[in-house]
């Protein structure tokens, strides 16, 4: 395990890997949050929450992770429904 983003016994569902500029971004949730971006860096062997696209518990559920022009993009479904793009820059 690299981290527990949601301690105890509940997943946090970690889906949509991808890596960019050394760091892995990914969709999980913490229990918290709802599903959002979390990112990895491997140099510093952290995890973080990269952007709270959607505040709140319902969360943005990011997918569709593509590196774009040397861009981390994330699309994600807000809870309208409504495609929303998402530039995330590497940390």
């Amino acid at each position: 395990m690299v981290a527990d983003i949601r301690p105890g016994s509940a997943s946090s569902f970690p889906n949509y890997l991808t890596v960019y500029d050394g760091q892995l971004y990914f969709q999980a949730t913490d229990g918290t949050n709802g599903s959002e971006l979390w990112v990895f860096d491997c140099l510093s062997d952290t995890v973080s929450l990269a952007v709270d696209i959607y505040p709140g518990s319902v969360g943005s559920g990011p997918s569709s992770l593509t590196v774009y022009d040397h861009q981390d993009e994330s699309y994600a479904w807000r809870y309208a429904m409504r495609a929303v793009l998402v530039n995330v820059t590497a940390k």
